[in-house]
């Protein structure tokens, strides 16, 4: 490298530098899953529903932020299908981050949370009211996994 003219020693530190945040991305992208992608099937709604138990999806912790999973059953401990978890940040409006399938199980996919957020999850289905009515907390920085679990009954 000595015997290279200063236009040259530039463009290689440019491509080097180049080349580790492209291979950096890459491991980024690579780990910031925490399960694996086939698990997972869209909803005709664009929601993530789960196509496999809660236990087998949560694993490793990756980038900093919150995925919410739980069940809602009714009385009899049946699952409730179609019922729309929503997430709401304390200063942003609630949205759907998860709906039930057949066993009344969900799962959101990672929402990242760059800092201290407080959080509120809750359950909405036409005709049913929920308990709890929402669950609340402070979330810290880092990896979280939070169970939410409801129990479904007619008004």
């Amino acid at each position: 490298m000595n015997s290279m003219n200063f236009h040259q020693k530039l463009l290689y530190a440019a491509s080097s530098v180049i080349l580790l945040m492209l291979s950096t991305g890459m491991l980024l992208i690579l780990t910031s899953c925490n399960r694996p992608a086939q698990l997972f099937t869209p909803a005709p709604s664009g929601v993530i529903t789960p196509s496999a138990t809660v236990e087998q999806t949560i694993t490793a912790e990756p980038a900093p932020g919150l995925v919410v999973f739980g069940t809602v059953k009714d009385g009899s401990g049946a699952g409730v299908e179609n019922v729309q978890i929503f997430r709401s940040y304390s200063a942003y409006p609630g949205e759907v981050i998860a709906t039930t399938d057949a066993k009344g199980q969900f799962i959101s996919v990672l929402y990242p949370i760059p800092g201290d957020e407080m959080v509120s999850v809750w359950a909405e289905k036409p005709g049913l009211v929920f308990e709890p009515l929402n669950y609340q907390w402070r979330h810290y920085y880092g990896y979280e996994n939070k169970e939410c679990d409801f129990l479904a009954h007619q008004p």
